[in-house]
């Protein structure tokens, strides 16, 4: 459920906005908070609204200076800023902090509606676009390990496909920059589970890529530190 912060010290005026929004928007969840340093609290507390509508010009902490430090617990929160000043230099100091819109007092309840509606769009396309991000990235852990046996095939036995060796390392975050050279781990017979204790050991330490374990023996390209002897 997305949820909305109303941050305004005037009771009439954060009551007004949420009655107007519950209208326009059933499934919203909505909060309020009567001051910056309140909307603060809630969210160093846990609570991190998708969308705050924030009032500038309070007594105490004012609108700009909650955004900066709510933006700071938490940079995905958005802002739409609520204000009875039409003034340049607050509009450029609030476009720094990443607001996304704002409202000049009083706003007709269309106007509030369609503000809203339009940042409530992005925050659903930002939040699509985070799962893809997530998934993808999901998908590419799972594949690593297929993609590092892969280059390990390759550079031993020199086999070439469609997708070249320099692409591949770059997926594992690795430079062949340095001197390389090949060992082999042999592992005792009925002891495979060795497979992936050196898989761990070698990829804490990041000195190389593993093969895949065959005939009990187990691959391991090594990429020498020049500062370093071949025993270390």
């Amino acid at each position: 459920m997305t949820s909305v912060l109303i941050v305004d010290d005037e009771q009439i005026e954060r009551e007004g906005l949420a009655a107007i929004l519950r209208k326009g928007f059933p499934d919203l969840a909505i909060e309020q908070a009567r001051n910056g340093r309140v909307a603060l609290q809630m969210a160093e507390e846990g609570f991190r609204p998708d969308l705050v509508l924030m009032d500038i010009k309070m007594p105490g902490m004012d609108g700009l200076e909650t955004i900066e430090r709510m933006s700071a617990v938490d940079p995905d929160i958005r802002f739409i800023m609520v204000t009875a000043y039409d003034a340049f230099d607050y509009a450029r100091t609030a476009i720094k902090l990443g607001v996304k819109d704002y409202l000049l007092k009083p706003s007709k309840a269309d106007e509030i509606i369609a503000t809203v509606g339009r940042v409530l769009r992005q925050i659903e396309e930002e939040r699509r676009e985070r799962e893809a991000s997530r998934q993808q990235i999901t998908a590419l852990k799972k594949v690593l390990p297929v993609v590092e046996t892969d280059i390990v095939t390759q550079l031993l036995y020199d086999h070439v496909h469609d997708v070249h060796l320099d692409e591949l390392v770059d997926l594992l975050g690795v430079s062949t920059a340095s001197e390389m050279f090949a060992i082999v781990v042999l592992t005792p017979a009925g002891e495979e589970q060795k497979y992936a204790e050196v898989k761990a050991r070698i990829r804490k330490t990041g000195v190389g890529l593993v093969g895949a374990l065959s005939g009990g023996q187990i691959p391991v390209i090594v990429f020498r530190d020049p500062v370093r002897s071949y025993r270390s």
